[in-house]
């Protein structure tokens, strides 16, 4: 035999379901599971745990602050050395910068105004193409020792013109 049980509930069960009756016993529910949860978390220390896993991330973000506040301060000092570099650039007396073993890495327009000679054509070159006119005896042993002892050097030299011109020149070493 095969039985089979066929249930239907009646409308009266339907319409208990919606009651506040129910509404209040599931939201009570709700709430004791809450509260029970929470209780068990502080009885075995849980929310210690987070407490110092939130402090611990708090000294990482003030520490990526802190770093960061001093890379911003140190490009805005790069940023102004910057703007001071190119200011002095713009001089009206004629400037040579070259790496330490002579090559000429920028020149500005008074330098090729006053010796004829376009930035494209010094750059990258040895810095003495402007000296190939005889000085006075021991300059150049007098100039280096006093880059040695002072790390910069002035007086006057001879330099030649790109159109061959001879002239003399103040010039300043450092």
């Amino acid at each position: 035999r095969i039985w089979s049980i066929h249930y239907r509930p009646s409308p009266a069960f339907y319409a208990e379901q919606h009651s506040w009756t129910v509404w209040w016993l599931l939201s009570g529910s709700f709430l004791l599971c809450g509260l029970t949860s929470f209780g068990l978390m502080l009885m075995t220390g849980r929310t210690a745990r987070i407490e110092d896993l939130v402090a611990l991330k708090t000294r990482d973000l003030l520490r990526s602050n802190q770093a960061l506040n001093s890379e911003i301060e140190r490009r805005k000092q790069q940023e102004n050395e910057l703007r001071i570099a190119a200011a002095t650039f713009q001089s009206r007396e004629a400037i040579m910068v070259t790496d330490a073993k002579g090559v000429v890495l920028r020149v500005n327009d008074a330098f090729s105004r006053i010796t004829g000679y376009s930035a494209d054509e010094v750059i990258g070159r040895r810095s003495d193409l402007l000296s190939k006119v005889r000085q006075a005896p021991g300059l150049l042993h007098g100039l280096f020792r006093a880059l040695l002892r002072d790390n910069q050097w002035r007086g006057e030299i001879w330099n030649r013109r790109k159109n061959g011109d001879v002239f003399p020149e103040w010039l300043t070493v450092t």
